[in-house]
């Protein structure tokens, strides 16, 4: 997971379309990059617009 993660953190925005990452995978990296905020960030609460970015990752 965490090479799914480097490639997007190391990929200029205007080039997240080049970055191939497998369904399921893309699934498990979004559950993830919530998880850490939840860690990090004392209040985050719950994401009431998942799907939303769920589907942002689908694309």
């Amino acid at each position: 997971m965490s090479y799914y993660f480097y490639q997007l953190a190391s990929t200029d925005l205007m080039d997240f379309k080049s970055v191939v990452i497998p369904k399921n995978q893309r699934n498990d990296l979004v559950d993830d990059i919530l998880k850490y905020y939840k860690i990090h960030i004392g209040d985050f609460g719950e994401v009431k617009s998942l799907e939303i970015f769920k589907h942002i990752f689908r694309a």
